[in-house]
């Protein structure tokens, strides 16, 4: 198989798992933080910024990735 081909099912791979985590936080994660830890003000916060982070990650590695398999 060609390496070139290979790489791409592999990001392409990536970016499905990547969106699947997305939309993971986007439909429950987030609530599921502030349940649990709502009576724990510190933990709560720090899950929260964590999440966010995690988010934002997620979220420039899709475009990243995207971009990647455009111009190569």
């Amino acid at each position: 198989m060609n390496n070139f081909l290979f790489d791409k099912i592999l990001l392409g791979i990536g970016i499905l798992i990547q969106v699947r985590l997305l939309i993971y936080f986007l439909s429950r994660g987030f609530k599921n933080v502030n349940e649990k830890y709502k009576n724990d003000e510190k933990k709560r916060k720090v899950n929260i910024f964590l999440g966010w982070f995690f988010f934002v990650w997620l979220i420039l590695g899709t475009i990243g990735s995207i971009i990647i398999i455009i111009l190569f």
